[in-house]
């Protein structure tokens, strides 16, 4: 295509340098200065961007190159906002877009600032070319993802979807390459899990804090909830789920193949379960967390002294429903699983924020040609479509009838985990493994473009 792939990796590198030296750690957020940023350079290589406030400081950069329109667009999507740094826990200052012992660090090089850099040089890469398009391609870098997109994705789907409403998006959650029993894994994400957030109110008699009356007061009430959630919900096995990981047996040896084939059989699942749990803590909650609906307790409040016994204690609970589950066949599993344990008489429960989840109905062609990408630079990773038990912008874009795929191609060394490095200490990528994403990213964009040279 004509495209000088060293050139355009090391600006993307001097790019994704200066990106990281923003410090847009959401609260407060503080995106409009990074967005303006991008904005200016979009600009100067003649591409037209603008940057749309939601509120003060929370600003959202949309850039657009007009194709033929003989397809519908394609969104290239990522978020400028990062999660909080602990500056002493890490190696080098989070905030300063270090290049050292062969990586880049920085917090947002992986979630997801390193993408949103990956989507500017590929508007750049298509600008110079000048080569004919058969889609528009249309760079979407929101505020305040990471606390659930109010100000950032839902914002821009409900007060000025004319600027992004396309036909499909690259987004995040998905190709980082996991390095599992000697096999090198490429997940994408074709699906992910709604939320439902949840307030529980448990009632109890008050009474005095020197005598305990364990069946009556709210307290060892809400106690016998929260202990009642660490039991599972119902197993509830979706096709993008058990997609998954019947992919991920097939590049296993004979054993994991076994045990992870049992794992997706309902007579058969807690067994499964128990024999990864012992081998892997952190693989058996996440293949969990795919399984089933989950009702996840992260906060209690409740009582001003010591003394007496409160007449209500507050349970926060993080629900997350797999794809084709309603909110309200949601609650009504939450309140039959408590059930067991407290009357619901004396328990109200009410949901604060909901959202369903999400799927595509027909990935496999897409699958099929990110793939053929990938091969190009390692024939050797297989690439899975992938069901994300968290959220990301995609909840919102869904509304618009977008399919999103997660595919941040990071062809990362086995030493890099990016599960341990995402919202966690030290984020880093290392500069072989993301200049050689970008190459893959480029040319898979210039694909689904429908660019040609004529």
């Amino acid at each position: 295509m004509n495209v000088d792939d060293q050139r355009l990796a090391d600006e993307g590198v001097e790019l994704l340098q200066e990106m990281l030296r923003f410090n847009t750690t959401n609260p407060p957020g503080n995106e409009t200065p990074l967005a303006c940023f991008l904005a200016e350079k979009l600009r100067r290589e003649g591409i037209p961007a603008d940057v749309i406030e939601s509120s003060p400081g929370r600003g959202n950069l949309i850039g657009r190159l007009v194709g033929t329109g003989e397809l519908k667009p394609l969104m290239l999507a990522s978020h400028l906002d990062v999660v909080a740094a602990e500056a002493r826990r890490w190696r080098h200052d989070p905030f300063s877009g270090t290049v050292a012992d062969g990586c880049i660090w920085g917090r947002g090089v992986l979630d997801m600032k390193g993408m949103t850099a990956f989507e500017v040089m590929s508007l750049i890469a298509l600008k110079r070319t000048g080569y004919r398009h058969l889609r528009d391609l249309i760079l979407v870098a929101t505020a305040d993802e990471e606390a659930g997109g109010g100000l950032g994705a839902r914002f821009l789907v409900e007060q000025h979807a004319d600027k992004i409403r396309s036909e499909l998006a690259l987004s995040e959650a998905g190709g980082f390459v996991s390095h599992v029993k000697g096999r090198k894994i490429m997940p994408v994400q074709v699906a992910e899990r709604g939320f439902c957030w949840m307030t529980m109110i448990v009632r109890g008699e008050p009474g005095h804090g020197s005598i305990p009356r364990p069946e009556t007061s709210a307290p060892f009430r809400a106690a016998r909830i929260v202990e009642q959630l660490r039991t599972p919900l119902p197993l509830r096995v979706c096709a993008e789920a058990a997609a998954f990981i019947k992919g991920l047996a097939r590049e296993m040896p004979l054993l994991e193949r076994i045990i992870l084939t049992l794992l997706v059989r309902p007579t058969t699942h807690r067994f499964a379960h128990r024999l990864i749990a012992s081998a892997n803590p952190q693989s058996a909650d996440t293949f969990s967390a795919m399984l089933r609906d989950t009702a996840n307790p992260t906060g209690l409040k409740g009582g001003e002294k010591t003394n007496v016994v409160p007449p209500e204690i507050t349970i926060r609970v993080d629900g997350r429903m797999l794809p084709g589950q309603s909110q309200e066949r949601f609650v009504e599993s939450v309140r039959k699983h408590i059930s067991a344990v407290i009357s619901l008489d004396d328990v109200d429960i009410m949901v604060d924020q909901a959202n369903p989840g999400t799927r595509i109905s027909s990935p496999d062609e897409m699958i099929k040609r990110l793939q053929g990408h990938v091969a190009q630079e390692d024939p050797d990773i297989r690439l899975l479509p992938y069901l994300m038990t968290g959220l990301s912008d995609a909840t919102h874009y869904h509304r618009l009838g977008i399919d999103c795929y997660g595919f941040y191609p990071l062809f990362l060394p086995e030493e890099i985990v990016f599960s341990e490095l995402i919202h966690g200490h030290n984020e880093r990528v290392s500069l072989a493994a993301w200049r050689r994403g970008l190459k893959v990213f480029i040319s898979t964009v210039f694909d689904i473009l429908g660019v040609t040279t004529a």
